[in-house]
């Protein structure tokens, strides 16, 4: 007995197929820019349609029906309020993409604005997407005179310090953008003093760029065909492979619709051709595009004019929750809801280019927020504990704890991170991360949460200044330390040479990728040849997205694990209760052979019934906890270096807290 009916039929489908229904799901939290997926909340418009036939002939069979679906839907990504929507992925590669571009242009007295170059496209369709920021190149000259350092010495180059968005009119160091026209507007005294400015925006990719490796046919007519001829837009020159130099065109080789002829005198050589071309929806029932509309979760938002006019009852507007709806989305031949993800500017955009936010402003928001903030359901006010100056909040910072900001230490050595926090944890995991990354700790001093930076050189970027807080604040002797019950003064615990890492290792999310997965590490070849290589486990940092914020995290990581080795228990006098954890001391014991040997507190116990103080300290790698360049070190170079004190490479000099086996 045969089966009967047509294969090639299928039934028509009544409704989407959904895989799973969760009540309480987790709503994600993003600060800076990063990649989601979404959750569905709504559907409805459910309609089928037969399917056309491709071009070409293939597809169904005579007698044979499928059909294609589409359903108006709605998404939730993450809360808000979100800056942007920028690339879409449907799981198979890009289906509605922008493009992030910057341009340089100086301002002049008589031209105080400056016009974007990707404001329309050659049918006169608006393809501006949205704004990333402004930066103008200043000048600047820091006198730096770092613990350790062999003297005073100057910082000087050109820095980006960014420009500040506004609505209305623009004052010095800020600036107006028209999306529509994709005008920027200046101060007119930034525009008479020549100032350089970099704008960086989105735009959308209406044309896609192709490279193709291909070579030269040994034979008349010498003709190279493209795989996109069909759709070819315009030739973007050719080089030969593997020398890379560049084929004059009309010259070298002619171009016609795709079609690439060459001289005779390059058959047979490799060539690079670039073009761009046009990239239409292949599928014959597909729209040309998604035709997604994208609300940025601000609160109070109001539903979509689609829902408020064709599901007037259904009509929410999903307070302080970004989400994508689309009207009569193509799904094809399934009934399943499509396995998109989304590339979104979230809240805490540092801005002037950079699409990632200051560790310090997401600290700040996921404590104090009225929404997303840890005590958000409380009337508890957090605010009053956090050190004002240790986060750059704003308020005028003493003289003392000034240096103590880490905003500027993360600004400085360009250290930005994008989190998207997906599932509930505690704050204190979250924020652990952040810090062991960004070389940084937290400490509750003084009534106040300090947050207080591991680095010890001086650094400029971004139109910030860290300096490092590492004079002394006391040196202790013999006559300060409290003996008692036979201990020796000083207590030293040493991490065994046999535990260190030579090659420290940081996996993070490649933004230049599509967010794929990649690893860097920071290794010194100088230890790798006294000790051999031994490798850290990935510490894996999924809020980092770019190359800078990984090998600054892996250079940091590297010292601090290597260099750092000794710990040290003290008991003084309680006169000396006004120390603080962070704060530098000296030590010398002469039995232990220490000089001078610089230490940071890092805990202090207060004993009361023998009126001291118990101080637990690490000692301090002088010169360093920078991303520095080790003496062909095989690491991604991170960041502006010129911005950057420079030290000797001397680490068998320099080193503080180093066992015997290595000579000081």
């Amino acid at each position: 007995m045969g089966l009967t009916g047509n294969p090639y039929t299928q039934s028509r489908l009544s409704g989407m197929q959904l895989q799973s229904s969760v009540l309480g799901q987790d709503i994600p939290i993003l600060y800076g820019t990063n990649r989601l997926s979404s959750n569905l909340l709504w559907y409805g418009d459910f309609n089928s349609k037969k399917a056309k036939q491709n071009s070409g002939g293939s597809g169904l069979s005579k007698g044979g029906s499928q059909y294609v679906y589409t359903s108006s839907v709605i998404g939730g990504i993450c809360m808000g309020p979100c800056k942007t929507l920028l690339n879409v992925w449907d799981g198979t590669g890009g289906r509605f993409e922008v493009q992030t571009v910057s341009e340089t242009t100086t301002l002049t007295s008589v031209t105080p604005t400056y016009t974007v170059q990707n404001v329309m496209n050659s049918l006169g369709n608006v393809i501006f997407n949205s704004d990333i920021g402004v930066s103008a190149a200043k000048a600047f000259s820091v006198t730096a005179n770092d613990f350790g350092s062999f003297g005073s010495t100057t910082l000087s180059g050109t820095q980006q310090v960014p420009f500040v968005p506004v609505a209305g009119t623009p004052a010095p160091g800020q600036y107006n953008m028209n999306p529509s026209t994709g005008v920027y507007t200046f101060n007119s005294s930034d525009a008479a003093s020549g100032t350089q400015v970099t704008v960086t925006y989105s735009f959308f990719r209406w044309r896609e760029i192709a490279e193709e490796l291909n070579v030269v046919p040994l034979s008349s007519p010498y003709r190279i065909t493209v795989q996109n001829a069909s759709n070819f837009s315009q030739d973007n020159g050719v080089v030969l492979d593997p020398s890379n130099v560049a084929l004059v065109a009309g010259t070298d080789y002619t171009v016609s619709a795709g079609v690439y002829t060459f001289i005779a005198s390059r058959a047979g050589a490799g060539v690079v051709l670039s073009y761009t071309w046009k990239n239409p929806n292949t599928d014959a029932n597909a729209p040309n595009q998604l035709n997604l509309t994208f609300l940025n979760g601000a609160q109070g938002q109001s539903p979509t004019s689609f829902m408020t006019s064709m599901h007037t009852s259904q009509a929410w507007g999903y307070s302080n929750l970004a989400y994508w709806q689309a009207a009569n989305l193509y799904l094809g031949f399934s009934n399943q809801f499509p396995n998109y993800s989304f590339e979104v500017q979230g809240d805490q955009v540092f801005g002037a280019g950079i699409m990632d936010a200051n560790p310090a402003d997401c600290i700040l928001n996921i404590l104090t927020d009225q929404f997303k903030g840890v005590f958000a359901e409380t009337n508890y006010n957090i605010n009053q504990y956090i050190d004002p100056v240790t986060l750059g909040t704003g308020l005028s910072p003493s003289p003392i704890s000034v240096n103590y900001n880490a905003r500027n230490y993360w600004t400085a050595n360009n250290f930005f991170i994008s989190p998207a926090i997906t599932s509930q944890q505690p704050v204190a995991t979250i924020l652990s991360s952040w810090l062991e990354a960004g070389a940084c700790w937290v400490t509750f001093d003084g009534g106040l949460i300090k947050f207080i930076p591991y680095g010890g050189s001086t650094a400029v970027a971004n139109g910030a200044t860290y300096s490092p807080n590492t004079q002394p604040v006391f040196t202790f002797f013999d006559q300060h330390y409290m003996e008692g019950d036979a201990q020796d003064p000083i207590k030293v615990t040493s991490t065994d040479i046999e535990d260190i890492t030579t090659r420290y290792y940081v996996g993070w999310n490649v933004r230049a990728n599509a967010y794929n997965r990649d690893s860097v590490y920071a290794e010194d070849p100088a230890l790798q040849n006294l000790w051999g290589s031994r490798q850290s486990e990935t510490r894996s940092y999924d809020f980092i997205c770019t190359q800078a914020a990984a090998s600054f995290a892996a250079s940091m990581g590297l010292q601090r694990s290597t260099y750092i080795r000794n710990s040290y228990a003290f008991r003084v006098q309680s006169r000396f209760m006004f120390l603080s954890p962070g704060d530098i001391v000296e030590i010398n014991d002469s039995f232990l052979g220490l000089v001078n040997k610089p230490v940071r507190i890092n805990k202090l116990n207060h004993i009361r019934r023998s009126s001291g103080t118990r101080n637990r300290s690490r000692g301090l790698h002088l010169g360093g906890h920078k991303s520095a360049d080790y003496p062909h070190a095989r690491y991604f170079a991170h960041g502006d270096k010129s911005a950057i004190a420079a030290r000797p490479r001397q680490y068998f000099s320099s080193h503080i807290g180093r066992a015997t086996s290595i000579p000081e």
